[in-house]
């Protein structure tokens, strides 16, 4: 199958840009091989000091690191230690500007490799995986709003609470920190096939659109896809409208599937616990 990069962002009604993307070398085909292709979106914190830097550092530290992997290292171990690497960058980023505590930002990593999906996470950028026009978010969110919703199973506060709490999508993990309160990443890869569509996008995006409206242009090229979906964001005029970032991995051979050939199963994530290790996996 061939891979096919596309990315598209906009600034929206923000003062300035803070979010970043990238993509490993399609082209240097012995990396390939055994790295797969990586793309990457860091989502810098808005209201905190230099969150466009910080989503910067975090892109630039991942691709340096991760470009470092060897054969012999697996594709999950080389993205947690990018991860961990983005994560110590930011921290000394801060600590320069002499802003320690003040700034984050979030983490989307994914790479496609052999047809299959690796990708590891911390913030609200999400993943998502479009097959057969169907789309599905792959990594949780890590906002508040989750352990509202525990709550509220518990009993603990009414769902009405949970639904209305001002602080609900604030973020309990992202880089920035001395220690990353949660990480989320693919216990093992998933399959994919012919014609589906790995999609990274910031909350500008999704928070705008609806999963039929992120769904539909996806099985365009994936630059046309990616620009269709930003232009519907503009397209709505929404105030206080965030920075919006793009991206997407596309697989496609002779022929592009037009039926679901297998079920997506991605287990509802659990209420976030606060881990041992700062860390939860997913399959």
């Amino acid at each position: 199958m061939r891979l096919r990069p596309g990315n598209a962002q906009h600034q929206g009604a923000r003062e300035t840009q803070q979010d970043s993307f990238g993509f490993s070398d399609l082209d240097d085909r012995p990396f390939v091989a055994h790295a797969g292709l990586l793309g990457v979106i860091c989502d810098g914190m808005g209201g905190m000091a230099h969150g466009g830097a910080a989503g910067a550092t975090a892109v630039r530290t991942l691709l340096q690191e991760y470009a470092a992997k060897s054969p012999d290292e697996s594709i999950p171990v080389a993205l947690l230690r990018a991860l961990r690497a983005a994560n110590e960058a930011v921290v000394e980023m801060a600590r320069a500007a002499g802003t320690p505590d003040e700034v984050g930002t979030t983490a989307a990593v994914i790479v496609v490799h052999d047809g299959t999906l690796h990708w590891i996470a911390a913030g609200d950028t999400r993943i998502y995986l479009c097959r057969a026009g169907k789309l599905t978010q792959v990594n949780p969110d890590h906002i508040y709003a989750a352990e509202l919703s525990a709550k509220a199973a518990q009993g603990l506060i009414s769902q009405a609470d949970a639904d209305d709490d001002p602080d609900r999508n604030a973020l309990t993990s992202h880089l920035g920190t001395e220690r990353i309160q949660q990480i989320d990443r693919s216990r093992r890869p998933l399959p994919l096939f012919e014609g589906d569509r790995v999609l990274v996008c910031s909350d500008g995006v999704y928070r705008a659109l609806s999963n039929e409206e992120m769904a539909a242009p996806l099985t365009d090229n994936p630059q046309r896809a990616c620009e269709t979906l930003i232009a519907r964001v503009e397209a709505k005029r929404l105030d206080r409208q965030d920075n919006m970032t793009a991206i997407v991995i596309a697989l496609d051979g002779d022929q592009v599937i037009t039926g679901s050939t297998e079920t997506l199963a991605i287990p509802t994530p659990p209420a976030p616990a606060a881990a041992r290790d700062g860390e939860t996996r997913r399959p």
